[in-house]
């Protein structure tokens, strides 16, 4: 693992907002825009699916760290 990604990943750790909000964001704005893209939705109608599947995978994500690691 290089060490700009340790860092990275310590500091994200020690940021549990930032960690969400990253954690929400970039997989909601992925379905968003694949909502988008390949559905030929408008933003209105894919945004909220989008929040929704972020929110779901940061969820999913925090439980299995937590019962894996801890």
């Amino acid at each position: 693992m290089s060490s700009h990604y340790e860092q990275a990943n310590a500091w994200l750790e020690s940021h549990p907002v930032v960690w969400l909000a990253v954690t929400v964001a970039f997989p909601g704005l992925a379905y968003t825009a694949s909502g988008m893209w390949i559905n030929n939705q408008s933003f209105v109608d894919a945004a909220p699916l989008g929040v929704v599947f972020g929110v779901v995978f940061a969820t999913v994500l925090f439980l299995g760290r937590w019962l894996l690691y801890d």
